[in-house]
């Protein structure tokens, strides 16, 4: 890990230095639009680095909080106040590329948990009722008790037409 540090620390002094022997060079020369373009990107990307860089440095560091008394000794409530309220702020970190990509592959999935799978299913179990054992035998016995009286009524018509 200190390697990574050290190694990171001489990038971005390198590319200070060339971007600032750049600008000496080509100081009083007219430049075309995308060396122009390029130029910015590089100061663009050593900015970046740097603050970076102190994001990373802040976090390791304890600072010490603002006085929130005058000079009588007196202690100003507004102060006290912004005093306890900066403390706690979080710092907004912005997601990476990697990150940023994740996400939206996540968001691609479509795979959702818990009761948002559940609204659907909730629309289809209030149509279907519930069905009990016992009206379960009910209703064999009721298509039983059919299915014999329609083979009775057609013995007895056989036996009608047949004596007849």
């Amino acid at each position: 890990i200190k390697y990574l540090e050290k190694r990171e620390e001489q990038q971005l002094d390198i590319a200070e230095r060339t971007q600032r022997e750049q600008d000496r060079l080509f100081a009083g020369q007219n430049l075309t639009e995308e060396e122009i373009k390029i130029n910015e990107l590089n100061r663009k990307i050593i900015e970046l680095a740097k603050k970076r860089k102190n994001r990373d440095n802040k976090l390791d560091l304890y600072q010490m909080p603002d006085a929130y008394e005058d000079e009588h000794g007196y202690q100003a409530r507004d102060k006290k106040k912004q005093v306890l309220l900066k403390r706690y702020e979080e710092e907004k970190t912005e997601l990476t590329e990697q990150e940023k990509w994740e996400q939206t592959q996540d968001n691609k999935t479509g795979f959702a948990i818990g009761a948002q799978q559940r609204k659907g299913k909730d629309k289809e179990q209030n149509e279907y009722d519930l069905l009990i054992e016992n009206q379960i035998d009910f209703l064999q016995s009721e298509m039983l008790d059919g299915e014999m009286k329609n083979l009775m009524e057609k013995k007895m018509k056989k036996k009608g037409s047949s004596s007849s």
